[in-house]
């Protein structure tokens, strides 16, 4: 578990910097993360839709720091590290293209 935490940590230190580097002002880039995270994969997917919710980097980082009984509807570790890789390495990508692409004020 303790690994899990150091790389869940490290792919959203990764998230975190691409969604800063996308977006145009911080403030709305944090708001935007809460708002995704909280709002959006807590308190609507994950009760509606679960099986799609664990896919996404909140339930991929739950399965990563997790352990018990309440692991059986969430990924197996290896799937949730994948998963959290792919999310965070897709959204650096993209973020890269946009910042590189865009003008300098």
């Amino acid at each position: 578990m303790w690994w899990g935490a150091v790389l869940a940590s490290g792919c959203f230190g990764m998230l975190g910097v691409a969604l800063g580097a996308a977006a145009r002002h911080t403030v709305g880039a944090i708001i935007g993360a809460i708002i995704w995270v909280q709002v959006i994969e807590v308190a609507v997917l994950q009760p509606s839709v679960p099986s799609l919710a664990k896919w996404l980097p909140a339930g991929a980082g739950v399965a990563l720091t997790s352990s018990g009984k309440e692991t059986a509807s969430l990924l197996s570790p290896g799937a949730a590290a994948l998963v959290l890789i792919a999310w965070a390495v897709v959204l650096t990508s993209i973020s890269a293209d946009v910042s590189l692409s865009r003008e300098v004020a």
